[in-house]
């Protein structure tokens, strides 16, 4: 996880005006595509299509989702709701899963005979202007996520950034098709795309389970964590760091020793001070701290669950 010094307003902003560009975008790129498929009748193109109406359901669902994830905390939601985000992309997944098998039914059809495809000049100029048009929709995306840290962004990007491979690989079997007699190649460019909505599937599926179930942060991300808190002065050891991600926020709970001779309030400013350096770098973050004596009992419950690997 980067640095990142944006405040949490300033963040939940972002990711909104990303996830509303996104919507924009591929309702336009369905329209599109849906013309000069009409038009042409391409397998490759029909493919594209239907990557942009997943696009578009996906993204309308991400602002949804964006939305309700930076909500405050409330009487019924306590930590907040942050894994509307997983939810949101886990049904995603889903929904790309499915829909690959339209794209899979009708490109096993054009293999068992194989059709010229019409209207190509024009097919190809649409998927031109799509690309443009997604290509720079991608670079706002990927600065959203890098601030804002929202999963439902990130897996949009990463979804939108695939698009453009894919509308490349539609021009080259529209271009083979018309100019070399292939008439193979718009079915086949059909069944690749397919396998890359799949994968995209899985990709996204992989972050909203690991969300939904606690997954730890990376060990690169826990490592600084880790090195942020012992480095704080006064910090005499900590065990029991614990973190996931929850939305755009990041949460994490440890235990720090410190020096048993301390009043409460010097133990106490000691643990404001870890908790700033912390927010200093992950302004999202909510932190949850509990002071221990060095040398003391810290056979509370959270550490006997920890037990094999409290340490870190």
């Amino acid at each position: 996880m980067e640095n990142n010094s944006q405040k949490p307003s300033n963040s939940a902003q972002l990711a909104r005006i990303a996830a509303m560009a996104a919507v924009g975008l591929s309702g336009g790129l369905v329209l599109a595509k849906s013309w000069a498929w009409m038009q042409g009748g391409s397998a490759a193109l029909l493919a594209s299509l239907v990557d942009s109406v997943i696009d578009a359901l996906i993204s309308f669902t991400n602002y949804l989702a964006i939305r309700y994830a930076h909500r405050p905390a409330d009487h019924d939601h306590r930590f907040g709701h942050g894994k509307a985000e997983g939810i949101a992309a886990l049904a995603q997944s889903a929904f790309i899963a499915g829909s690959c098998v339209f794209v899979l039914l009708e490109a096993i059809r054009l293999l068992q005979a194989p059709k010229a495809v019409g209207a190509v000049d024009f097919g190809i100029w649409v998927l031109v202007a799509a690309s443009l048009a997604t290509l720079a929709l991608t670079r706002y995306q990927a600065y959203a996520a890098k601030v804002s840290h929202s999963l439902a962004v990130e897996a949009d990007a990463a979804h939108y950034t695939g698009d453009v491979a894919v509308n490349g690989g539609v021009i080259i079997s529209l271009l083979a098709g018309k100019y070399l007699g292939w008439l193979w190649i718009d079915p086949v460019v059909a069944l690749v795309v397919a396998g890359w909505l799949l994968y995209s599937a899985r990709l996204i599926g992989v972050k909203a389970i690991n969300m939904l179930l606690d997954r730890e942060l990376e060990d690169d991300t826990r490592a600084k964590i880790f090195s942020i808190i012992a480095g704080t002065k006064g910090v005499e050891g900590l065990h029991d760091l614990r973190t996931r991600r929850s939305g755009p926020r990041v949460m994490m709970s440890f235990d720090i020793e410190v020096d048993s001779g301390l009043s409460m309030v010097a133990a106490h400013d000691i643990a404001q001070e870890v908790e700033q350096n912390l927010l200093a770098n992950y302004p999202n973050a909510e932190v949850m701290i509990h002071i221990d004596p060095k040398g003391g009992d810290i056979t509370d419950s959270r550490h006997k669950q920890l037990h094999d690997f409290h340490v870190r």
